[in-house]
C-alpha cells in the first residue's frame, strides 16, 4: 500500500490494519481516527502531523513505535 493513499482518507473513524508494510513513511492519517488498530505497525514514529484528540483506542501490538507523539496529550 502506497502512504499516500491514507490522505485521501481525511474523515477515517476507524482503522485496523493486520501486518501491513508501506512502500514509504506515512505522512498523514485522519484527525478524526476514534480506533487504530495496527498489527505490526512498521515504522518508528507516527506521522507529525497526527493529532489524535479524538482517539479512544490504539493498539499497536508487535509494532516498531519507539514514540507516539512529541507533545503531551491531555
Amino acid at each position: 500500500l502506497r502512504p499516500e493513499a491514507f490522505a485521501k482518507m481525511s474523515n477515517l473513524r476507524i482503522l485496523k490494519i493486520c501486518c501491513m508494510q508501506l512502500s514509504k513513511d506515512l505522512k498523514y492519517i485522519s484527525n478524526y481516527l476514534r480506533y487504530l488498530d495496527w498489527l505490526g505497525y512498521p515504522l518508528k514514529y507516527m506521522p507529525s502531523t497526527f493529532q489524535p484528540e479524538h482517539l479512544v483506542e490504539l493498539h499497536l501490538t508487535y509494532s516498531n513505535i519507539e514514540q507516539l507523539w512529541e507533545q503531551t496529550m491531555v
